[in-house]
């Protein structure tokens, strides 16, 4: 008995030691940071923004993000193999979240420099390559996602139904569950492709399948299953909808929709 108080004790005393490390080096990693911003010594962003990426735990707070973006943008191509690398300490670290809202960052930049409102497709698979060769296949990933988005947004239903499936049966598993959604969604308005939407279906079963899926997703479902014929399965989601969305008006007027018969798309 006096040897498990005993072991219990150090655990105890070596968890206090190390939790109050951890913060003060996490503060001197701010304190750092903010020196090296105020001086505007830019020779040493790559150095200082990769530490404090690397040194900080959890909770990484917006703020905390907001302070390192300066830094490491500044060395985007550094930064992005260093996350790929590390992906395994920084997700314990800070969590996926953060890591993929970094990469989608950095990517995003190439992005904004590639003026992509008038090209064309082909323009698009060449800019892609690019983003695959200098960020390798994380960076394909993300091109290829953000080129989909934007297929929505233009209501691009040609392009779009032909393109989504070959990313979403690669990528589904990888991607934030928002983005999947997003995508599904855009199946779901977009396409008449009756595999594509089962497809979607398939993608989205997982998702809602854990009590901690927002409403919103559980929409996505009920309509990806309403538009595929089964309207039974369909009104009993979108009744889940509107019970976890609290009665909201628009999840209670597809529901109004699907047992009267009427489209939602």
């Amino acid at each position: 008995m006096k040897n498990s108080i005993k072991t219990f004790a150090i655990v105890l005393i070596s968890l206090l030691y190390f939790g109050i490390a951890s913060a003060q080096d996490s503060l001197k990693l701010r304190t750092t940071v903010n020196k090296v911003l105020g001086e505007k010594d830019s020779s040493r962003y790559d150095q200082v923004g990769l530490a404090y990426l690397k040194g900080v735990k959890k909770p990484f707070l917006r703020e905390n993000t907001g302070l390192v973006m300066p830094l490491v943008l500044s060395e985007k191509d550094k930064l992005f193999n260093f996350l790929i690398k590390n992906d395994h300490l920084l997700m314990a670290n800070q969590g996926v979240d953060f890591l993929e809202s970094l990469k989608w960052r950095i990517v995003e930049q190439d992005i904004s420099l590639f003026n992509i409102s008038n090209k064309s497709e082909s323009e698009w698979d060449g800019f892609i390559q690019k983003m695959g060769n200098k960020y390798g296949p994380a960076g394909t990933e993300i091109s290829n996602r953000y080129f989909l988005l934007k297929l929505i947004e233009k209501k691009d239903s040609s392009t779009f139904s032909r393109r989504v499936d070959k990313y979403l049966s690669k990528s589904y598993l990888v991607i934030h569950q928002n983005d999947v959604n997003e995508l599904c969604w855009g199946i779901f308005q977009l396409s008449q492709d009756e595999l594509l939407i089962n497809n979607a279906i398939t993608w989205m079963t997982k998702i809602v399948s854990k009590e901690t899926a927002p409403y919103q997703y559980l929409d996505t479902y009920a309509n990806l299953l309403y538009k595929a014929g089964k309207i039974t399965d369909a009104i009993e989601w979108q009744k889940k909808v509107v019970e976890k969305s609290n009665h909201a008006k628009d999840a209670e007027d597809v529901l109004s929709a699907m047992k009267e018969g009427r489209k939602t798309w």
